[in-house]
């Protein structure tokens, strides 16, 4: 079936679903069969049956670092796992949590690390840390300005799409009166629709690529402005001395990825375009104070 989406508004080039506003074309048994549709059906039905179950995550591991972390050693899996300190009692337990990578921790037999394992407070610490940097530095903004600017299209590329679009019409046409003379025909011959059809397909990946440009370059520039406003809300603090509430709302959306060095380094993969690194000489962030923000007190009356 071709023509299932076409582009409504010139200027946007958004995809809409075809509703009938332009003819449509189906071109039956056009590629040859991998397998038969007996085939296809028997085994839809086994791999429905030997689906997995879904199964809840595991509810020790915090969700916003899980999976999100590579060792800057070996590449490894940064994983968590826990400690536990039994009290004098010996019945009340406290875990203690800790990051490292699966080969260090002898998870992964393939490989040979040395890097260390990382409390979690180190972790919270330091993108804490992280985001103040960017709060007193222009770099982090001027970077991911100019990464939207070299992802969004030029001139000459949107002059480009407006000559593939008319290429694009022009084919249409084309490929209309070539299924309407085939249908005529007694004997028909679909080498020129497929071939036609093949063009248009080409050109519209070509508009596809255009356009998903368009849509990262938007993308950066929205997670720009969200951060810059998120960062007005982060405290001062001294990151050798105290620490401040570690905020997950703006780890989970503001880093894709992210690498953690032998040596405490941070290499954050950021929505906005860019990577940013942090690093700490104070590796024993579990013992500073969380620095709480201070109650405004009411006038008395």
């Amino acid at each position: 079936m071709y023509q299932q989406t076409y582009v409504k508004d010139p200027f946007t080039r958004k995809q809409v679903v075809n509703k009938g506003e332009l003819p449509q074309y189906y071109i039956e048994d056009n590629h040859p069969a991998i397998i038969t549709l007996e085939d296809w059906d028997k085994v839809q039905t086994i791999r429905k049956l030997n689906q997995p179950k879904v199964t809840r995550p595991s509810v020790n591991a915090p969700q916003p670092f899980r999976q999100t972390f590579r060792c800057g050693e070996c590449g490894g899996i940064i994983s968590q796992y826990e400690n536990y300190d039994r009290q004098k009692d010996a019945i009340k337990k406290k875990a203690r949590r800790y990051w490292r990578c699966r080969v260090a921790n002898g998870k992964n037999f393939s490989g040979t690390c040395t890097s260390p394992s990382f409390r979690e407070e180190y972790v919270e610490h330091n993108f804490m840390s992280a985001l103040l940097e960017m709060k007193s530095n222009d770099l982090p903004q001027l970077e991911a300005e100019a990464v939207s600017e070299r992802t969004d299209l030029t001139n000459k590329e949107h002059s480009e799409i407006e000559e593939i679009e008319i290429m694009m019409e022009q084919l249409n046409q084309e490929l209309y009166e070539a299924v309407d003379e085939e249908l005529n025909q007694a004997g028909q011959d679909t080498k020129q629709v497929e071939a036609l059809t093949n063009e248009i397909v080409q050109l519209k990946h070509q508009l596809d690529a255009f356009e998903e440009r368009q849509e990262q370059a938007a993308k950066y520039r929205t997670e720009l402005e969200w951060l810059m406003n998120e960062l007005e809300d982060i405290p001062e603090f001294d990151p050798l001395k105290h620490r401040i509430a570690f905020r997950a709302d703006i780890f989970e959306r503001l880093v894709e990825s992210g690498t953690i060095h032998p040596d405490g380094r941070i290499v954050y993969k950021l929505s906005t375009g860019i990577e940013w690194e942090c690093y700490l000489e104070n590796k024993l962030a579990y013992k500073l104070k969380v620095k709480r923000p201070r109650r405004k007190r009411s006038k008395a009356k």
